[in-house]
């Protein structure tokens, strides 16, 4: 892990943004810059994040946990994984946030939405636990909501979603990590003047399992504990509930276990998320 100063003219935008005017500018060939006070660190293989070089940030003061995801551990600290490289600027940009069921659906979503927005997925590596668990999501939001080079993009519209990875989570921890992503999440959407859409988690064994299932039991509570949390926000966040869009799937969604097949993601997209993205981008327009 290597950390290099980085350039003026980086150093100016991080200030712009209210960060520290230092940059760590990530070595061998890679894009990532981090905040002057993190380290570089590389993605746990074999998912490494989707930029050259393959660079994330450590934050300080953080800690190597099974939860770091697709951001690998570290004896010293947790690897945070960058968001996507790949913004517009003619056209709305959508921020999907969530783990690998939600990069599953983002290309669909994507495809669904055409030329009327640019859906992305942060962070932006190519598999694993993406997002991961709400304790990864609390450490590492400012980093899945910025480019690779840290920078905050205006994001028109931002859908979040923390459960599938926090079976072992208490329903205490849970609500916390909750109200302390929503409240980051609440300063991003007012800086960059973002909707804010907030996903339930969905059925960890298809629409088929039973609802006596026991992971299933933790999912209906998580999310009930996620919407306590949010409703704490002073600040306007739709909610979507895609689990029961997935129950009411029937069995196009029976083998999301807890990925889905196309069929199943699409009946998500179809049914649920491209309305509520489209919705939130009308309703700006609209203002």
């Amino acid at each position: 892990m290597v950390r290099v100063s980085g350039s003026g003219a980086l150093a100016a935008v991080l200030g712009l943004l209210g960060h520290e005017v230092h940059a760590v500018s990530c070595p061998g060939g890679g894009n990532t810059v981090c905040p002057a006070s993190d380290t570089c660190c590389v993605g746990k293989l074999p998912d490494p994040y989707s930029v050259p070089g393959g660079f994330g940030c450590m934050p300080p003061g953080s800690v190597g946990w099974s939860g770091c995801a697709g951001g690998g551990t570290y004896p010293n600290g947790c690897c945070c994984g960058p968001g996507p490289a790949n913004i517009s600027s003619t056209t709305p940009n959508v921020l999907v946030i969530g783990d690998s069921v939600s990069a599953g659906y983002t290309p669909f979503l994507r495809s669904a939405l055409g030329a009327t927005a640019n859906v992305q997925h942060g962070p932006d590596n190519a598999g694993g636990g993406n997002a991961d668990g709400s304790g990864y999501g609390v450490l590492c939001m400012p980093y899945f909501t910025r480019t690779p080079t840290y920078t905050l993009p205006k994001w028109k519209v931002i859908t979040f979603n923390f459960g599938l990875h926090d079976g072992g989570t208490s329903l205490a921890n849970y609500t916390a990590n909750m109200e302390n992503i929503t409240t980051t999440l609440v300063a991003i959407a007012k800086e960059t003047g973002a909707t804010l859409i907030y996903v339930t988690t969905t059925i960890p064994g298809g629409s088929a399992e039973p609802t006596t299932a026991p992971d299933n039991i933790k999912v209906q509570q998580l999310n009930v504990a996620a919407l306590s949390a949010i409703a704490k926000a002073a600040h306007p966040i739709t909610v979507l509930d895609l689990y029961a869009t997935m129950k009411a799937c029937g069995a196009a969604c029976a083998t999301c276990k807890p990925h889905c097949e196309p069929t199943g993601y699409q009946y998500l997209v179809t049914n649920g998320l491209a309305p509520a993205v489209k919705n939130a981008l009308l309703d700006r327009v609209r203002r």
